[in-house]
Formats: structure tokens, sequence, C-alpha cells
């Protein structure tokens, strides 16, 4: 494949695309290429191509007769019929069409040369047949000539003139089966002196025997084969191989066949000898002279008949010749059509649109086979553990959003503040505790005792939210709290004051802080303490709400140390986040009850497709910007 880029009406740029070397050349100049020197002739539209590139793909001719070969269809247009139907696919419609008319015309010119490479075969042998009979008819006339000079011999006594009549008419007889022996004679000399599977046979010569005529046929038929398959192909093709037996049996049963019919005439010749010998022995009487005359006239007459024989052959095979025409006809040339048949664009735009559907159908199906993740509240319903709200996704990077209004996290809060009070128990005015948890790290459970905290706090109710995640604290990262005292250091000094630890938030009125302090290398028996009873017992006596935010359940045990101290359980599960398979976790703890009260809260999902609890936004209640529009039906369908 090259590359031509025009760069003016007299010069071009030629570079190979596999290996880029250019080449600076001008129209008319030769230029050496990998396959041989080309010479580039521009037509009279070269200025409309400068600056533009030409694509050049040269392909061996192999590869081209090969490509035509698959693309060329014959067939019959139908079945009782002799019409055959050629057609060719093909980019270039006029190419098509010629490549079409000129196989026709190509397949005419083999067929009459097959016909005529016989008749200038036959035409060859008669020539020199006739060379030599000239000359023996030249040589035998001169005899009569000198015999009758010699002897003064002028015409037949009227004596011998029956005898004479039935010597010629046996003498003709004997001429008849000469000619027809040497017919034969030469037939077999010819075959003796052409071995070759490849030499034709001369045809029609008039041997009387209609066997032999049609077995020379047959030969010619299978050596004109023979002759056509060894243009496209070697001596060792098969194909090849089997017809030189073919031919080569033929040629053998050809001569047995030539040698009995010698053997007949032979036969017939001797008797008609002999019956021309006894009417001879009865003009014995006659001229010495005028018997010796008929014997050259005898050998005379019979030279000159087959003179004249092969020269009305010869003309017979010259007019044959000349008036040869092809065994088919051409119909109808070709013709191409005006639209093209290929592409189909109804196929394809079909194709198209079934591809559209099916692949993104199979895709999203497969898709929804290999997600493990929670999406949904029907994701949580398998386990059967109560169920006490959503929580929207938060795409800011405040922490503290219940305090917002008209949005739809804060209505989400206020929803879940108000299900957990059906939830707690109904005759207590302090202390209510509520345990914050979750499978796994990362799931927003301290987002959500933050928040949920705050609500409670709005509602007018006095709120400490206690870190108690030992491990990795958030609280006070998420509130912006300095200061790293508060939990772990009440439980390990006795004498340490918990009001000095706790936090009062300027944001929120009535919401306290208590931090988890600093990070103890032994959390898990820390919160086993009995002053963490201790702290329980005093906070619960000033707050109505406590709200604890612990370490992840699935992951560590120090949120069962807790447990005895919590009116109610909220089990946090993040959606598109927690591998569905974790939540036989929280599962085996609500059968066992291990953590009292429980609730599943789905944290993190997607605002747009509302809420099932009366603040989504498919009942009306929008808040601000977030308020859903009315969807239209083509927009459902999508």
């Amino acid at each position: 494949t090259y590359k031509m880029a025009i760069k003016s009406e007299t010069s071009f740029d030629l570079y190979n695309v596999i290996a880029p070397d250019t080449l600076r050349a001008n129209f008319g100049e030769r230029v050496k290429l990998s396959f041989g020197d080309v010479v580039f002739t521009p037509n009279q539209n070269v200025e409309n191509y400068i600056g533009r590139e030409i694509k050049i793909e040269v392909r061996p001719i192999q590869y081209i007769v090969k490509s035509l070969n698959k693309r060329i269809k014959v067939s019959k247009l139908e079945e009782w019929a002799d019409v055959l139907s050629l057609t060719i696919n093909d980019a270039n419609s006029k190419r098509a069409i010629d490549i079409l008319n000129n196989l026709m015309e190509q397949h005419k010119r083999d067929a009459i040369e097959d016909k005529n490479m016989v008749s200038e075969n036959t035409l060859r042998f008669i020539d020199e047949r006739l060379k030599i009979i000239k000359s023996e008819l030249s040589e035998i006339d001169a005899n009569v000539e000198n015999f009758k000079s010699q002897n003064r011999l002028m015409d037949l006594s009227a004596e011998a003139g029956t005898f004479l009549d039935e010597v010629t008419k046996v003498g003709g007889s004997l001429s008849e089966v000469n000619n027809q022996l040497s017919l034969v004679d030469f037939v077999i000399d010819y075959l003796q002196k052409h071995k070759d599977n490849t030499d034709l046979l001369p045809a029609d010569l008039g041997i009387s025997n209609t066997g032999i005529e049609s077995l020379i046929n047959n030969y010619n038929t299978l050596v004109l084969q023979h002759n056509r398959l060894l243009k496209g192909s070697t001596p060792q093709n098969p194909t090849v191989v089997n017809l030189d037996a073919q031919i080569t049996s033929l040629r053998e049963n050809l001569t047995t066949s030539l040698n009995n019919v010698k053997s007949s005439l032979q036969i017939t010749f001797n008797h008609l000898q002999k019956q021309f010998d006894d009417f001879n022995a009865r003009i014995r009487t006659m001229p010495k002279q005028e018997r010796k005359f008929r014997v050259i006239e005898r050998r005379r007459q019979i030279i000159e008949n087959l003179y004249l024989y092969l020269l009305q052959k010869r003309e017979e095979t010259a007019i044959t010749k000349s008036v040869t025409v092809s065994n088919s006809k051409v119909l109808d040339y070709a013709y191409g059509q005006k639209k093209p048949i290929k592409p189909k664009k109804k196929v394809l735009y079909m194709i198209g649109l079934l591809l559209g559907l099916i692949f993104p159908t199979a895709i999203l199906f497969i898709m929804e086979l290999m997600d493990v993740k929670v999406h949904t509240k029907k994701d949580l319903d398998q386990i059967n553990v109560p169920f006490v709200g959503e929580i929207p996704e938060v795409k800011s990077e405040k922490h503290l959003v219940a305090l917002e209004k008209n949005t739809s996290v804060a209505e989400a809060f206020r929803l879940l503040r108000m299900n957990i009070g059906f939830m707690l128990p109904t005759k207590r005015d302090k202390g209510n505790t509520i345990l914050i948890t979750s499978t796994t790290s990362k799931e927003g459970k301290t987002f959500v005792a933050i928040n949920l905290a705050a609500s409670l706090a709005l509602s007018g109710k006095k709120v400490l939210l206690i870190g108690m995640d030992l491990r990795v604290p958030k609280v006070i990262q998420y509130l912006g709290i300095k200061g790293s005292r508060g939990v772990t250091n009440y439980v390990i000094d006795d004498e340490y004051n918990i009001e000095d630890a706790i936090v009062r938030l300027n944001e929120v009125t009535n919401m306290h802080v208590l931090p988890s302090g600093e990070i103890p290398p032994n959390p898990a028996e820390l919160l086993m303490n009995p002053r963490i009873k201790d702290l329980m017992d005093l906070v619960k006596k000033e707050y109505d709400y406590i709200v604890i935010d612990t370490a992840p359940v699935g992951m560590v045990a120090d949120t069962l140390s807790l447990s005895e101290y919590a009116d109610l359980s909220i089990f946090v599960v993040r959606a598109h986040f927690l591998d569905k398979r974790m939540l036989s976790i929280a599962e085996q703890l609500y059968r066992e009850k291990r953590l009292p009260n429980m609730g599943m809260l789905l944290n993190g999902t997607n605002k747009k497709k509302g809420y099932g609890y009366g603040y989504g936004y498919g009942y009306g209640y929008g808040y601000g910007g977030y308020a859903q529009e009315k969807k239209k039906p083509w927009w459902k369908f999508w």
C-alpha cells in the first residue's frame, strides 16, 4: 500500500505505509518500487488533487484471480433450460460488466480454437499426403507416356472388351479397398510418429469403418480437454493424469482396431486380387505390352483416385474451418444495477436497532447478576430485621446536615427521629440510649450519629453524643472539636470530672458532645471497665437522649460490650457499598438479640428514586431546589 501526496501539477511525494520513506518524483518519470518500475501520468484534473493524498494498493495477480473466482457465480435460470446466468458483485459496476463480457468472449474464442485445432491438424495431414501422392502420380504418368511411346499402344483390342470390363470392375473394387488400406496405413503411421498425448489425429478422412471414426473423434475430444487443463495446471494434476491414462488406453484401442480393419481389408484385397488374376489369365493371349500397360494404368488410376479424394477432403476441411462458430451464444450482455446492492440500509438499521436493544439489555442483565451490593430497602427485606429509614446520599463536604432547612437529608433525619420514637420505651422520661453501629467501616455510622443527635436536639430535647469508637474516632473530626480528652480519660482516671470533657456545640442548642478521648492500646478491655457503667448511669440522669457512636460490629467486639446500656440499636447499612452477603451478620445479631431493640438504617441512597416514607419527591413534598418535577411519559420509559 502506497500513498501519493500531490504537491503540484508536475511533482508528487510517494511513500510506503509500512516503511514511510518519502520519495519525491515528477509525473512522467520512471519510479522504482519494490514490485517494479512505474510511471505516473496525470490526467486533466490533476490541479484538483493538489494538497490531497491518493491511496494506491498493489496486489498480486493470483490474489485478484482468486477473488474473482470466489465472486463470479454461474447458475441455471431453469432446471430444464440450457441457459446460464453469470453474476458478480463488485464495488465498480463498469469493471464488473467488462469482466463478465470479456469472460464470455474468451469462452467463445476458446470453443472456436478447440474446433479449429482439429481442422488445422487434418489439413496438415492431408497436405503432407498430397505431396507424396502428387509425386507418385507424376512418376506414373511419365511411365505411361514412356510405355505407350515405346510400344506404340493407343487403344484396347475389341476382343478383350468383355474381359476388360470385368477387369475394370474388379479393378475399381481393388482401388477402393486399396484406398481404405492406404488411409488405415496413413493413420497407423501417424499414430506411430505422434505418440505424445497432446497431438490430435486427423478426422473425417473417409474411412468406411464408423467405429474407427468414432474412436478418432473421442480421442481428439480427450486430447482437447487434456490440453485445455494443461494451460492452467501441471502434468501432476490428478485430472490430467487421469486423462493421460484414458488417452493412452484409447490410443491402444484405436491401434488394435486399425490393425483389425487392416487385416479385414487385406483379406478382401487378396480375394479381389485373385479374381483379377483369373481375369488376366483369360486375356493372356493379349499382347504382353497391353497387359503391362493395364498394370500401369490400374496403378495410375488408384493413385489418381486417392489424390482427388484428398483434394476433396481438403476443401471440405477448409470450408468447415472458415465457418466454425461457438456452441454458446450470449443472450444478454452484462449490465449493472443503478442502485447499490450492498450495504442494505434497512437491514443495517434493523440490525443496529436490535443490537442497540439487545446489547444494553444483556449488559444490564449481567451487571444485575454480578451486582452483590445493597442498593435499596428491597435488599434489606430478605433478613427480616425492622427497618427504621433511609438517608439520602450527601454530595457536599458538610457533616452536620440535619440543621439545614428544606433539604431531603434533613427531612430524612426528621423522619428517622419520628420512627425511633415508636421503638423506644414509652414510659421513660430520661436517658433514652441509642447505639449506632454498622457491619464495616465507612458506612456512615458517625455521620448518622451526629445528625440524629442534632435532629433530636432540634426537637427541644437535651442530647448527648458520645464517641465510643475508641479505635478510629471521627466525631471530633466531623464536628471540628479541638482537644483529645474524653471517655478514655474518665475511665482510667478515677478523679477525672466528666463535665470537663463534655463539649457544648454553638450550632445546636441542647446538643453536647463527649469525645472518645485518647486512643487506648486496649479498647475492648477498656469498654468492659465498671467506670463505663458509672458513666452511663450518670449521663442518663442528665440527658433525654444519649446517642453512642460505636465501632463496626462486624470487625471488632467493642460494640457488643455496650449493648447492655442501649435502649435502641440502629444498624447502619451503606447503599451501593456493603456486600449483600454481609447482611447475615446483622440478621444473626437480631436473631440472637445481642443488640437490643435493633433496627436497620439504609444510608447513602439515591435521592432521585424517592424514599418510601412520605418525604420522597413522588409524594409531592418537594423542598426548595430539590423538588422533583413530574416526569413525562417518554422520560419514564427512558
